[in-house]
């Protein structure tokens, strides 16, 4: 996964559908894509580097814990604890 690049994955845990993102200083951050508004998936934006929520406009910043930039949502997406093989560069969720 580049820098400033997302995969977009299942949460084998809840079963929603969740953001990979490698951020512009190459680290890597996951979220659930549920938007807090009301519900509809997020997207990532990569000029931008933003994940922002087609429904009703929510923006949310990946490099800030994705919390809230504008719109409707009350609260950040939850975050997903990731864990990095440093041998062999795996990354899978914690838990």
């Amino acid at each position: 996964l580049q820098p400033r690049a997302a995969l977009p994955f299942t949460d084998p845990t809840s079963g929603d559908p969740a953001m990979l993102i490698r951020l512009a200083d190459g680290s890597v951050v996951a979220f659930d894509a549920i938007c807090t508004h009301q519900g509809c998936t997020v997207q990532y934006d990569q000029p931008s580097g933003l994940l922002f929520c087609p429904c009703h406009g929510a923006v949310f910043d990946p490099t800030h814990n994705a919390d809230v930039l504008q719109g409707p949502a009350p609260v950040a997406l939850t975050a997903l604890p990731l864990v990095v093989n440093k041998s062999t560069g795996a990354i899978s969720l914690k838990g």
